[in-house]
């Protein structure tokens, strides 16, 4: 049975799609099969698989996650072959998903006369949304005897489609860059696991740990950054992995050439700390899930 990891932030532009399509590539060079879900409408891991694999703007023909999620199709019917694994693709209309969330024009005119009325409104409509939250889970039951990994780029954002990623997720990667702005999206994806797993009994989802991402090793700052980040890692109960990852102009061009970066740049310096990143990952996977009965084969 296949293990769900979703890479995860809340913030944009910690590299969680470089991440993504990294290890997506490196675990099936290792020999395993993988899923790979796009869950991002920039669709940026779709274009990382290659080119004309990213499903265009305002394209609603081709099969997207968006039809799994919205019951048009199965995940077998829309899946393509890439080489990072099968991809579940993106689509740019991904955020409509989350139209129901939004608020009426006659709530809006109430909302203008009283404004503590839009908490209630707006609690009212999650609570309404609730079920949807484990669409893409239920979704992926069907084909997890298919794969070893399914990875899960999630948007970057706390929307619907955040909530059905982490829902699905038997662990979550949270890369992060060290300044404190990611600090703080970090510490609100691990509330927002937390509040998933206290309101949905037998789910575990288990946060894997930090990964610092983009990192200049050379500055004062890169080493207060590992102490802080590995202290707050202790009082959350995860772990800041030992592999971090380097900043390096050659993986920030990689998805100019509509390429992953291990077939970008085999060689380079951030592929090559991937690599680390990979096996450490592999090496938590079997502590945390080998007593499991539905762990993937990671021998």
């Amino acid at each position: 049975m296949a293990l769900t990891i979703s890479f995860a932030n809340q913030k944009g532009g910690v590299g969680k799609t470089l991440t993504t399509s990294s290890v997506a590539r490196i675990l099936t060079l290792k020999g395993y099969k993988v899923l790979c879900v796009d869950m991002d409408p920039q669709r940026n891991l779709s274009m990382a698989a290659g080119k004309g694999i990213a499903i265009e703007p305002y394209d609603k023909e081709s099969l997207s996650v968006l039809n799994v999620l919205k019951g048009e199709c199965s995940v077998q019917e829309a899946v393509v072959p890439t080489p990072m694994g099968d991809m579940l693709r993106a689509s740019s209309y991904l955020t409509q998903w989350n139209s129901s969330l939004t608020i009426t024009p006659e709530e809006y005119e109430l909302v203008k006369e009283n404004p503590k009325e839009l908490r209630k409104i707006c609690d009212q409509r999650i609570l309404n949304q609730a079920s949807k939250q484990a669409t893409l889970y239920r979704s992926l039951r069907n084909v997890q005897g298919d794969y070893d990994f399914i990875l899960v780029d999630a948007n970057p954002s706390l929307t619907l489609v955040t909530l059905n990623c982490l829902y699905a997720s038997d662990g979550v990667v949270i890369p992060a860059l060290c300044e404190r702005t990611s600090i703080v999206a970090v510490t609100e994806l691990i509330n927002t696991v937390d509040t998933l797993v206290q309101y949905n009994y037998g789910r575990n989802i288990e946060i894997l740990g930090i990964l610092m991402t983009r990192c200049e090793r050379r500055t004062t700052a890169f080493k207060r950054y590992i102490d802080f980040y590995s202290s707050f890692a202790a009082a959350f109960e995860t772990k800041l992995f030992q592999a971090n990852i380097q900043k390096n102009a050659r993986a920030a061009s990689c998805s100019d050439g509509f390429s992953n970066l291990v077939d970008w740049d085999r060689n380079g310096p951030a592929t090559q700390d991937y690599f680390q990143f990979t096996d450490e990952l592999l090496e938590e996977i079997h502590k945390r899930f080998e007593e499991k009965d539905d762990e993937p084969n990671v021998c």
